[in-house]
């Protein structure tokens, strides 16, 4: 039998696993780009508009900083790629690593795989069921990505190309994941490796972009963008760079599994000590010691963006002085620019701690599924106790995420103004958006507890503040629409002073978590 032997059934049972996941994901990507096609269009109708709006973005660090590199900003397809093209990219790859995160070690961590191994199945049949499921989907959404272009009436050649950037990217980060699933032990580990690539290859590609763009070339989104769909001279080479990293990824994580016995990890831990300290003692001290390797991940993500946005403060200042044509773009004015520019980065970390929120609460839910929350309350543990222990690591963690990243933004955007009163008012502010992220978690604890089956609402309630935050103005949002965020209503530079949202904010979650605490009492289990 060789180690491949079953794969075919294997990729059956994955693709049926994961058809919803797929479908969402490809109908998600496919509306927003829709969307804003049909925006852009719109907004620049003329060759004139389109060579202003290339005029003014192509002179902006905070643009190429947050969209990625402009190509061919003159035409309708090089300004959908600049206003929402990075984004979709970041997209592709959280579903690879989540696809492959769910496929892999989390099917190994719950028993799982080695009930499927029991069969005539070889060691790598589910490794390779799960990476050519995550391929195709990447390869289905890029190709749906061209489509939705063409039939709007974008260029074929230029639509294909950014097509083929969707999915080379999908299958760098399929291959970094399926490693990352080798090297650590658990779900959680998994997922905060590779949503640690995913942050550094941003920043990396973030910075470049604002300098000289020699060390975009050190990160897979600047490879992808290197591409140019829509310019003149697109390249299709660095794709190939991109998705034969990812396979050669792919290898690496296949060699180390015909290596390591099932359950065990690269990164393998000592023995424990005898018997448990005073901080691993209860519920909720285990819990925290098991969130904690998931916290640092998101964190250290959060600082490295903060820090990549920061360092790029000074840029951007500059930019602004000499443009004031950018500066309406991000502030009401001029003099409010830089303001304006650290409100969206401050945005973005936001949106970042509150992915990691809803993370460790989606952990719940999959740790009740999978039958370990039985396990747990047969002991003298309360439902709400048991609900506590996933909540309170959630909450206090997104917390941790928004601090480390906007204390990184704040200092190192005093360092290269001069200014040390930067960090506290960056620091303020980012604070003042954790009622909003709290809100966003709460939601997701009530749909925990009273309507577990629709918690993937959490993540459509997330993908929502996304969309409506970032690329409101974009798409011509009415101000009804963009109010539905709770990030519209927290105080932002440069005042840091709380209003009444913040309040009501904090009020609605008390009583969400109420509820989502009395659904949990009043509900089977499963």
């Amino acid at each position: 039998m060789t180690a491949f032997a079953g794969t075919g059934w294997q990729l059956r049972l994955t693709t049926r696993l994961e058809r919803w996941q797929i479908l969402l994901w490809t109908a998600g990507i496919a509306a927003l780009l829709a969307a804003i096609t049909d925006s852009m269009a719109s907004l620049y109708p003329t060759a004139a508009d389109r060579e202003q709006y290339a005029a003014i973005n192509d002179a902006s660090p905070a643009l190429r900083a947050i969209n990625g590199p402009g190509h061919a900003l003159d035409t309708p397809g090089g300004i959908v790629v600049f206003e929402v093209g990075g984004y979709l990219l970041v997209a592709v790859a959280l579903m690879a690593v989540l696809g492959v995160t769910r496929l892999t070690r989390s099917e190994e961590e719950h028993g799982r795989a080695e009930l499927a191994l029991s069969t005539a199945t070889g060691t790598l049949a589910s490794l390779a069921a799960a990476v050519l499921t995550m391929v195709a989907t990447s390869a289905l959404i890029g190709a749906t990505c061209a489509a939705v272009m063409m039939l709007l009436g974008l260029p074929a050649d230029g639509a294909w190309a950014y097509g083929a950037s969707v999915a080379a990217i999908g299958v760098f980060f399929v291959g970094v994941t399926a490693l990352a699933a080798q090297v650590c032990g658990t779900a959680g580990e998994t997922l905060g490796l590779s949503g640690l690539v995913i942050a550094a290859s941003y920043g990396i590609r973030a910075a470049g972009d604002v300098g000289d763009g020699e060390l975009s070339a050190w990160s897979p989104f600047g490879w992808v963008q290197y591409a140019a769909p829509f310019a003149d001279t697109q390249r299709s080479w660095p794709l190939g760079i991109a998705a034969g990293a990812g396979l050669l990824l792919v290898t690496g994580a296949m060699a180390v599994r015909l290596r390591r016995d099932l359950g065990s990890a690269l990164l393998t831990r000592g023995p424990g000590r005898p018997t448990a300290g005073p901080s691993l003692v209860g519920l909720l001290t285990a819990t925290a010691r098991v969130a904690a390797p998931a916290v640092a991940g998101w964190a250290l993500g959060g600082l490295f963006v903060g820090a990549v946005f920061g360092f790029a403060g000074d840029e951007v200042t500059k930019v602004f002085a000499a443009t004031p044509e950018i500066a309406l773009l991000l502030g009401t004015g001029q003099a409010e620019a830089t303001e304006g520019y650290l409100r969206l980065v401050v945005l973005l970390i936001a949106l970042l701690a509150t992915g990691y929120a809803v993370s460790a609460l989606q952990r719940v839910r999959t740790t009740e599924r999978n039958g370990l929350g039985d396990l747990t309350l047969a002991a003298s543990v309360s439902r709400t106790r048991w609900l506590l222990s996933g909540v309170l690591p959630s909450l206090l963690g997104s917390a941790v995420v928004l601090a480390a990243g906007t204390t990184a933004l704040g200092g190192t955007f005093a360092g290269v103004t001069d200014d040390p009163g930067w960090v506290e008012r960056v620091l303020s502010s980012g604070m003042w958006h954790l009622p909003a992220v709290w809100l966003v978690a709460s939601i997701a604890v009530a749909l925990l507890g009273a309507l577990p089956r629709f918690f993937v609402a959490a993540w459509a309630l997330l993908a929502a503040c996304v969309v409506i935050d970032m690329l409101g103005p974009a798409l011509q949002l009415a101000d009804g629409v963009s109010d539905v965020s709770p990030f519209a209503h927290v105080p932002q530079l440069p005042d840091v002073d709380p209003g009444t949202g913040v309040w009501v904010m904090g009020v609605a979650s008390l009583v969400l978590l109420i509820v989502g605490d009395l659904g949990m009492r009043r509900r089977d289990l499963g």
